[in-house]
């Protein structure tokens, strides 16, 4: 959930690293026809909105709407983007069949695994076309006792196959963090920085730690990605509604 102006930050840094690393907004074979024009595109969980603004730049024949039950969306946008306040759970505030392409990120620790399996999927179909695509992105970690299951990517594809999709497909890329991974590596630094650095009072306050020590222990975590070559992974799965 975004609730500062560091963490709109922070996700507008993550848009450009992310299309970068994945040469382009998404893996969907819809290009064709949004270009053409006259086609609808949900982002869900959309943030401050860069990603759905930078499509609308891309295809402005086309129409994208954006929806997050945080309301820190631009004032300035591009004529083809509306914006709605809603969230995937308590239900999206759209008609059945409405969109020809939903897209979601960078969702996997939002919602438990059952409501992955049981709500988010089939919420995200509901609202898709016949005939459109959904294609969700996300990464894998590890994250204890918070009923989450980061490596919820790897049973993505099982979900979809439940939820009725088909042509289902999936890519990955290498995301390097460190100075050792070039200009990305230390663009993913950054990104993680500033991301434990937002979480500093929480944890220090949870692990009974001065800041101090905390501001060290990050250090020598940052100096350990270069001794080890740290990296992530970043995943894309695409499919039809049939």
């Amino acid at each position: 959930m975004i609730t500062d102006e560091r963490q709109v930050d922070r996700l507008q840094v993550q848009h450009h690293l992310f299309r970068t690393l994945w040469g382009g907004n998404f893996c969907s074979p819809i290009a064709e026809e949004l270009r053409a024009g006259g086609s609808y595109v949900l982002d869900v969980g959309c943030g401050p909105g860069t990603w759905i603004c930078d499509m609308a730049t891309d295809f402005p024949n086309s129409n994208f709407t954006g929806v997050d039950i945080v309301t820190t969306f631009p004032t300035e946008r591009p004529r083809n983007v509306t914006f709605k306040n809603g969230g995937v759970i308590t239900g999206l505030p759209f008609p059945d069949n409405t969109f020809d392409f939903v897209h979601m990120s960078s969702k996997v620790l939002y919602f438990t695994e059952a409501e992955w399996r049981t709500k988010i999927v089939v919420e995200l179909v509901r609202v898709l076309k016949p005939g459109g695509y959904l294609e969700l992105e996300d990464g894998d970690g590890e994250c204890y006792n918070m009923n989450m299951n980061p490596f919820i990517v790897q049973q993505i594809e099982e979900i979809m196959v439940s939820s009725g999709l088909i042509n289902i497909r999936h890519r990955e890329v290498v995301i390097p963090i460190g100075n050792w991974g070039g200009n990305l590596g230390v663009l993913m630094v950054d990104l993680v920085g500033s991301l434990f650095y937002g979480l500093r009072d929480k944890i220090t306050n949870q692990m009974k730690i001065r800041p101090k020590d905390f501001d060290r222990i990050l250090e020598t975590c940052k100096n350990e990605l270069d001794v080890y070559k740290t990296y992530a992974k970043s995943y894309r799965f695409y499919a039809m509604k049939a």
